[in-house]
């Protein structure tokens, strides 16, 4: 399907060459990546999208229409789907950044760094930093550090490259 506006910019930061190619390629390689992923958040997604869905067929019960739409088998993620996913978390994405908390943004060698807000917490990630340190980081009994995030930060254009079209 073709690519909306509001998915390109989240598409383009998913993979950081993306710019060079058509969209909809990208898209069908993201919706691909997310059908195909056994890790833990991958797993974890699709026991809560069953239970959300099974409380909007209970309560939409009368209405045919909806029932069709909330019925997504495991792994059927479709490329309309993700691509509003997409838009939804390139909007998240955008809200961070106004309210100066962008991650994974490189600072630039003439800018200083800014002092994160009290109310907000900075998030890089999935490692959540606030006043009492960083969160997602845990230490073994013999004191080495170890980072808890998964494959999950895996970039896709590496999970492209072993997944060809």
């Amino acid at each position: 399907c073709d690519v909306g506006v509001g998915a390109l910019k989240a598409l383009q930061r998913l993979f950081n060459d993306g710019q060079k190619e058509d969209p909809r390629d990208l898209l069908g390689h993201a919706t691909r990546a997310a059908n195909s992923s056994k890790a833990a958040a991958a797993q974890n997604f699709w026991r809560l999208l069953k239970k959300v869905e099974s409380l909007c067929q209970k309560r939409f019960a009368h209405l045919p229409l909806i029932l069709d739409q909330v019925c997504t088998p495991v792994a059927q993620l479709s490329a309309v789907t993700l691509q509003v996913q997409l838009c939804e978390w390139r909007q998240f994405l955008d809200f961070l950044s106004k309210a100066g908390n962008t991650p994974g943004d490189e600072m630039q060698e003439d800018e200083t760094p800014s002092e994160p807000s009290k109310k907000m917490r900075r998030i890089k990630g999935k490692q959540t930093v606030d006043d009492e340190g960083p969160v997602g980081v845990q230490e073994r009994a013999n004191g080495v550090t170890e980072n808890r995030d998964s494959d999950d930060e895996m970039p896709l254009s590496s999970i492209r490259a072993r997944n060809p079209a």
